[in-house]
């Protein structure tokens, strides 16, 4: 059921008219908490939805304040989809130079390097 609900979550956020009240009734501090299960399809839902939410520039701040250790710990999942959307939304979170300070906060450089080591993810 968790993981419908997330679902049906990242659904509403890919439209930009409901960011903010999704926002604004604690979905950030929602995915933050999910970050913490060992399923695959949940940690794969909670970072398509932090990639939709931050997509929203005024959201961007917020997601890198509460949840960017919470994306970092996302990106060395052995599920490909799940590292790629939490890719996404790191990308899309640097895209605001405020965020900057909280992205240098944690190890995020050795996870985005070490994204780019892993043999199953073809970057050429």
């Amino acid at each position: 059921a968790q993981c419908l609900a997330l679902s049906s979550l990242r659904r509403l956020g890919f439209i930009r008219d409901n960011r903010d009240r999704l926002v604004t009734e604690g979905i950030i501090e929602t995915l933050t908490s999910a970050c913490n299960t060992a399923e695959q399809e949940i940690q794969r839902e909670v970072a398509s939805c932090f990639c939709n939410l931050s997509l929203s520039s005024n959201h961007r701040l917020g997601i890198a304040r509460m949840a960017i250790s919470e994306l970092v710990v996302l990106t060395k999942s052995d599920d490909f989809d799940t590292v790629r959307l939490s890719l996404g939304a790191i990308g899309n979170l640097a895209e605001g130079i405020d965020t900057h300070s909280f992205m240098t906060s944690v190890p995020i450089l050795d996870s985005i390097i070490g994204c780019l080591e892993r043999k199953e993810i073809d970057i050429k």
